[in-house]
């Protein structure tokens, strides 16, 4: 029995010691025309991981509604705010707001993206995404979109395998377990 738990323990140990800081990236926040932000501050994050995958990320965080993200450290980061949103752009090379209008983005990014639902065009944003996503949504997108001149399509690209939470096995949205959603759902 005792050397069942001591097992136990020595097994549990080097699951319970994969926990590691990383720093805190604070990102500038800009408006679409709209007064922006100063990089908030911040202080490093405990996360949850082997220490040497730790040693190479940070968390990259906006301002305007606390949005973060891991994510390569050494990178620049810029979040955005407007009548949709907010997102926070990760990129391996500092960008401006006129790069962004030129040129666009080329290369590695991350994107992370916070949608209000507060304003026309977050709807738009969110029936877009509820369109392709979750299909028990469709009789929403449909009444969304009545009277207007706007088609969405309906169902993940063509590429796309979707993965949401489960409760043993169910379609609840609250449990860590994963299984795939297959598509069409009629």
């Amino acid at each position: 029995m005792w050397n069942r738990i001591v097992l136990l323990i020595a097994l549990a140990l080097p699951i319970l010691a994969q926990t590691a800081r990383v720093p805190f990236v604070g990102c500038e926040l800009l408006g679409q025309g709209q007064v922006g932000s100063k990089a908030p501050a911040g202080e490093d994050q405990l996360v949850r991981m082997p220490p040497q995958v730790a040693q190479r990320l940070a968390y990259y965080k906006e301002s305007f509604r606390g949005t973060g993200v891991l994510a390569p450290r050494g990178w620049h980061c810029t979040g955005f705010i407007g009548t949709d949103g907010s997102n926070v752009l990760i990129t391996p090379d500092p960008f401006t707001w006129a790069d962004l209008m030129t040129e666009g983005i080329t290369g590695s990014f991350i994107e992370l993206e916070s949608i209000s639902g507060e304003t026309g065009s977050g709807l738009h944003d969110m029936a877009e995404i509820l369109a392709r996503v979750f299909p028990m949504q469709r009789a929403f997108v449909r009444d969304f979109a009545e009277g207007m001149e706007v088609t969405f399509q309906y169902g993940p690209f063509p590429n796309d395998h979707l993965y949401f939470p489960t409760m043993c096995g169910t379609s609840t949205l609250s449990s860590w377990q994963m299984y795939s959603i297959k598509w069409p759902f009629g």
